[in-house]
């Protein structure tokens, strides 16, 4: 019998009685020493002020942007913090992280489940480096789902992507950015494999004017979503007709790795977007200051972010931007195309982008073979303009796509249609804008001073900028008439025109939104007159330099002046826009309405305005309008100096 089976009974309850106790005693000791462990990593970071470096408040968010007295984070998902405190305690925020790396594994892992070294990975490699964090002080946990996705990722440099400003979309009113990682293994040819990161609002654009609201005071939430760069790219180029912008940056791998462990920590956080602040372009710059911390790119946006100016900031850190591309909408094709073609060879592709079978039925074999390739290319390109509203008409259009494709197939190859860039949006004037007026209202003398914060309007100096695109938010204007104070004249919070010319190949629509409050002639006093007014019609171009228009709107005031303190009617609105020269531009507009509801009435008016471009940030405007409204006629003549940055 083997000695330890021979053992006496009391003798085996001693010795479990022993192990008992060891285990008993053992406990508190690991207890104790895990606490000193992080007693010991919270006084070396105290000692190296961690908790208040760059690098350590970037991580966090830590911003003192409206709130002055104390710092919060921007971040405002409870999960993103692990002290109670951690949104506006730097310090408690970091000792929570340190304990939470010490935590046991779950003996088996489940789906959801990621140890907080996994969670927070980017937190964990900084404190790790910057503490010399050795494996028996905190042992490294493996971290399978995040190894996976960086592998895919494959980064090996970061590109800043910027789409063109698309009206149609509110939230992309003024432009959009989006960083792309580009795949180490594929090199710089290889980029549209790689990934979009951007930042969005969970909206919902049936709200209405609400939508506006609540998009304006952070009423919806905000997440990092990334998709494969193509999709993007089919999105704003095919779907939304937006030219794309794409600057190459010059991180490192190592800079873009640290950026995405980062991102990796937020890919699940909500927090409040506003539209004009903590945006798209906001939350992107401070993804950057986290890749490479000696930028310093937030801080120049403490009130606002606009996309534009994000992109002359970038531009602006030395060395950061080693390469520009430009990548055309598809509009843009079509239209280089249609201008290197005949008359003949667009009746063709138009005919082919009608319906399936087109071919067998349209004009294309009286054709020359150059001339077939031309027409069938541009027939793909067309039907690839409107991919259809439902899934039914893309399956159909897509069908219809590569029908055409097959036909040409067997064609001749032509030379690549030249697209010339326009300039790109760093080249545009600054987006915001201050004005001195001086004129006469009447009989009497005025001078006006006039802020606006954002951003273009149609006689601005539309290098930069998309054409026809008038976006003006927050305009305030005071005027100070001759022997009186100074009063409120206008106060704009969002006027948009989409003035978008129909072509050959383009039925669009121009539409027209502006509230706010004004000061009206109402009798032979002027009265302050909330206003709500907008409407839909059509634009043409006359030639390369002439634009025309014409628009049906409906429009409300609310005044004291006025009978029963409103009034609510409707009329047309029509115009014509001049490029005279590159830097000088006239625009005339007239405009009839009836009023019909509450105050019965009709105005009309008449207006013309040159711009003389002076410099990039430097215009003069010069221009009269004459208004008849409640029986009261006025003439206005005015110059104004206007200055952008």
């Amino acid at each position: 019998m083997p000695p330890l089976i021979a053992l006496s009974r009391p003798f085996r309850l001693v010795s479990v009685l022993a192990l008992f106790l060891s285990i008993v005693v053992i406990l508190p000791q690991t207890a104790r020493s895990e606490s000193a462990v992080v007693a010991d990593l919270v006084s070396r970071a105290k000692a190296l002020k961690l908790a208040e470096s760059k690098e350590w408040l970037r991580l966090l968010h830590y911003e003192k942007r409206f709130d002055l007295v104390d710092r919060r984070s921007l971040i405002d998902d409870p999960k993103f913090f692990l002290s109670p405190t951690g949104a506006r305690d730097p310090e408690a925020e970091l000792a929570a992280t340190l304990a939470s790396f010490l935590e046991p594994a779950p003996p088996e892992s489940t789906e959801d489940y990621q140890h907080p070294q996994c969670q927070f990975v980017a937190r964990f490699h900084f404190l790790k480096t910057k503490l010399a964090i050795t494996e028996g002080e905190i042992p490294t946990q493996p971290c399978p789902r995040f190894d996976k996705w960086i592998h895919e990722l494959d980064p090996g440099s970061l590109t800043l992507i910027y789409p063109a400003n698309y009206l149609n979309n509110p939230a992309s009113m003024y432009g959009h950015t989006l960083l792309r990682v580009d795949p180490a293994s594929y090199g710089t040819p290889g980029a549209i494999l790689g990934y979009g990161i951007g930042y969005t609002a969970a909206v919902n654009y049936s709200e209405g004017l609400l939508f506006a609201v609540k998009g304006i005071f952070g009423g919806y939430k905000g997440f990092f979503t990334i998709l494969p760069y193509y999709v993007q790219v089919g999105r704003y180029g095919d779907i939304e007709h937006r030219d794309i912008w794409e600057y190459r940056l010059s991180l490192s791998r190592e800079e873009s790795v640290r950026l995405l462990e980062h991102l990796w920590e937020l890919r699940e956080m909500m927090t409040d977007y506003y539209f004009f602040d903590e945006n798209c372009s906001y939350l992107l710059l401070a993804l950057l200051e986290v890749g490479r911390p000696e930028l310093e790119l937030t801080e120049s946006f403490p009130l606002w972010t606009i996309p534009t100016d994000t992109v002359k900031v970038v531009l602006e850190q030395k060395g950061l931007v080693v390469d520009r591309q430009y990548r055309p909408s598809i509009s843009s094709v079509i239209e280089a195309r249609s201008k290197k073609t005949t008359p003949e060879v667009r009746s063709v592709a138009k005919e082919l982008r009608s319906k399936l079978g087109a071919s067998e039925k349209s004009h294309l074999k009286e054709l020359s073979i150059d001339q077939q390739a031309a027409a069938l290319d541009l027939a793909t390109d067309l039907v690839q303009l409107d991919p259809g509203s439902d899934d039914a008409q893309r399956k159909k259009n897509e069908e219809h796509r590569f029908e055409l494709l097959r036909e040409r197939r067997d064609l001749p190859l032509l030379p690549p249609v030249q697209i010339s860039e326009p300039a790109p949006p760093e080249a545009g004037h600054g987006s915001q804008r201050l004005s001195y007026k001086l004129g006469r209202e009447g009989s009497r003398g005025f001078e006006e001073l006039e802020y606006r914060p954002a951003y273009h309007d149609q006689l601005d100096n539309p290098v930069g900028f998309t054409s026809g695109a008038e976006v003006e938010f927050f305009r305030l204007a005071f005027r100070h008439p001759e022997e009186q104070e100074f009063q409120l004249q206008r106060f704009t919070p969002v006027e948009i025109f989409s003035l978008s010319p129909r072509t050959e190949f383009s039925r669009s629509l121009s539409w027209r939104l502006d509230f706010g409050a004004v000061r009206r002639h109402i009798g032979s006093e002027t009265s302050p007159a909330p206003y709500f007014e907008g409407g839909g019609g059509l634009a043409w171009n006359l030639g390369p330099a002439v634009t025309t228009y014409g628009l049906v709107e409906a429009s409300a005031e609310v005044s004291e002046g006025y009978r029963d303190n409103y009034t609510i009617g409707g009329g047309a609105r029509l115009g014509l826009r001049v490029a005279l020269t590159d830097h000088l531009r006239f625009l005339a507009e007239g405009l009839a309405r009836r009023y019909a509801l509450g105050e019965d009435h009709s105005r009309f008016s008449l207006s013309g305005a040159f711009q003389l471009d002076l410099g990039k940030n430097l215009a003069l405007r010069a221009g009269i309008a004459r208004t008849a409204e409640v029986h009261e006629t006025h003439n206005e003549p005015s110059i104004t100096l206007e200055g952008y940055f």
